[in-house]
C-alpha cells in the first residue's frame, strides 16, 4: 500500500513558480488566508491589524444581530469568528483578548435590548469570558488595558438572570485576585 505524502513533502516537490501559484490560489479561496499570509510575511507593521479587528467585530455583531429587527443569535458562527481570528492573531494576545471580550459585550447587549435569554446563551458568554480571563491573567498589565470595559460588563450583568451576573462577578474577582497576587510577588 502506497503511503500518502505529507503536505510539506508535496510542497517541497514544487518548483518555485508552482509554489507561488498555489499560494495565490490559496489566498483567493478566503480573505482570511490572505490576511494570515500578509501577517506572516509582513508582520504587524505592514498588516493593518486594526482593520482586521474591526472586520472581526463586524462579523461577530452580525452573528448576534443579523439584519432583522430580532436578534439572530448564531453563537456557533460568532465563536467560529473568534476561533479563526485567534489563529490568525496568535502572536497578538491583546487583540485576541479584545475580540473575546467584545463577544461577551455584544451578547450582553442583546440581553439588555431584548430581555432574558436561555441558559445555553449565557453559558456561551460565560465560557468566552472565562477564556478572556485566562488570556488576560497571563499578563499582569493586561487587566488594566481592559479594566473599564470589565467594570462596565460587571455592572451591566449584575441584574441579569440565570446566574450570568454572578458568574461574571466571580470570574472578575478571580482575575483581580490573581492580579493582586502577581503584584505582591513582584511579577
Amino acid at each position: 500500500m502506497a503511503q500518502e505524502k505529507s503536505l510539506k513533502a508535496l510542497l517541497k516537490d514544487l518548483e518555485p513558480e508552482e509554489l507561488r501559484e498555489v499560494i495565490v490560489e490559496f489566498c483567493k479561496l478566503s480573505p482570511k488566508n490572505k490576511q494570515f499570509l500578509e501577517l506572516y510575511l509582513q508582520g504587524s507593521a505592514a498588516a493593518d491589524l486594526t482593520a482586521m479587528i474591526e472586520e472581526a467585530k463586524r462579523e461577530i455583531q452580525g452573528c448576534f444581530y443579523g439584519r432583522s429587527q430580532f436578534p439572530k443569535l448564531d453563537l456557533r458562527s460568532a465563536r467560529k469568528v473568534v476561533t479563526e481570528y485567534t489563529k490568525l492573531l496568535k502572536d497578538y494576545p491583546e487583540w485576541i483578548a479584545d475580540l473575546k471580550l467584545y463577544y461577551v459585550e455584544v451578547g450582553t447587549s442583546v440581553t439588555e435590548e431584548y430581555g432574558d435569554m436561555y441558559e445555553g446563551f449565557y453559558n456561551s458568554l460565560v465560557s468566552m469570558f472565562s477564556s478572556f480571563c485566562k488570556d488576560v491573567g497571563k499578563d499582569a498589565g493586561s487587566y488594566y488595558q481592559f479594566e473599564q470595559r470589565i467594570r462596565r460588563l460587571q455592572s451591566v450583568t449584575s441584574q441579569i438572570g440565570w446566574g450570568y451576573g454572578d458568574d461574571i462577578a466571580a470570574l472578575v474577582e478571580q482575575l483581580q485576585k490573581a492580579g493582586r497576587e502577581r503584584e505582591a510577588e513582584g511579577r
